[in-house]
């Protein structure tokens, strides 16, 4: 299954557009070279750039049809959600959000402006944090810039009901919002909800329970209580604690064991990555009738 940039060159739902947005999600993690690089020579992009602002990173790449726009998800999930904070962010525009993805998007919001066409349709994506933020570029642009679709995949809850609302109203059949199976990423953090159509998979890879017309009716998973989440805060510090007393130059390594541990400890991390989604899209278009 490979990247297309055909089938993202009209609005509305196709599997091998939402595989060529979970590729893109995927390609976010990579570095400024390969991600420039693999959206020129690979993919054939006319123009792509890397932009990596205050820790929050992206990148857009721009054809003549349409600007694929994909924010980076947080690659230390434990580290993150370790040190996340439930205070919320109201917006006369469209409601009350999570401060801290409202401030990650905020950073890079002035300098994206500065470089997206506004007389091309957009893409926007992201896995994990970087659904999130897609999700508040949705709202926040939904009258600069002519948004074709949105398209996340392990997203955490966003906002709260305004904000859900505001979202249904401006993107009734094109906020396309992907979990897959018990992701817990997606169950955090409380107080909050979602937002979009749900597309969940479950434990076989298989979509839950879709109407005519892609409409999905299964529920989420539901989301950790506050003394869960706070249970799972405190038991990620003192993982933490205990590998940084261990000496070590790598700090990126620190990060990894951490989420190694915990993806031990909480196998519905592991429904959190994204080759894991890339994995079930792709199944859904080998079992297409249309596949050849």
């Amino acid at each position: 299954m490979t990247f297309s940039i055909n089938s993202l060159a009209n609005p509305g739902f196709s599997w091998p557009s939402v595989l060529s947005m979970a590729l893109a999600s995927k390609l976010s993690y990579e570095e400024k070279e390969v991600v420039e690089s693999t959206a020129l020579d690979d993919w054939g992009y006319l123009y792509a750039l890397f932009l990596d602002i205050k820790n929050t990173e992206c990148f857009l790449a721009e054809t003549d049809s349409h600007v694929l726009l994909s924010f980076r998800g947080t690659q230390g999930i434990g580290d993150w959600v370790g040190n996340i904070n439930l205070f919320p962010i109201h917006n006369p525009n469209y409601g009350t959000v999570h401060n801290g993805f409202f401030d990650a998007f905020y950073d890079v919001e002035k300098l994206l402006i500065e470089h997206l066409p506004k007389d091309k349709p957009m893409w926007i994506t992201g896995h994990s944090l970087g659904g999130a933020l897609a999700a508040i570029a949705s709202v926040e642009w939904r009258s600069k810039f002519e948004i074709y679709g949105i398209c996340t995949f392990g997203q955490p809850r966003t906002g709260h009901q305004d904000f859900s609302e505001t979202i249904r109203n401006s993107y009734p059949d094109s906020f396309f919002r992907f979990v897959n199976n018990r992701d817990l990423i997606t169950r955090i953090p409380p107080g909050f909800q979602h937002a979009g159509s749900l597309y969940h998979f479950d434990a076989n890879g298989d979509i839950q329970e879709i109407s005519a017309g892609f409409l999905p009716i299964s529920p989420d998973p539901e989301p950790l209580t506050l003394d869960e989440f706070h249970q799972f805060q405190e038991n990620i510090n003192n993982i933490r604690n205990k590998i940084e007393m261990k000496p070590t130059e790598n700090f990126a390594g620190h990060f990894d064991l951490l989420d190694d541990i915990l993806s031990r400890q909480y196998k519905s991390l592991s429904d959190h990555k994204i080759d894991r989604y890339i994995k079930n899209i792709s199944g859904q278009i080998l079992a297409s009738p249309d596949y050849t």
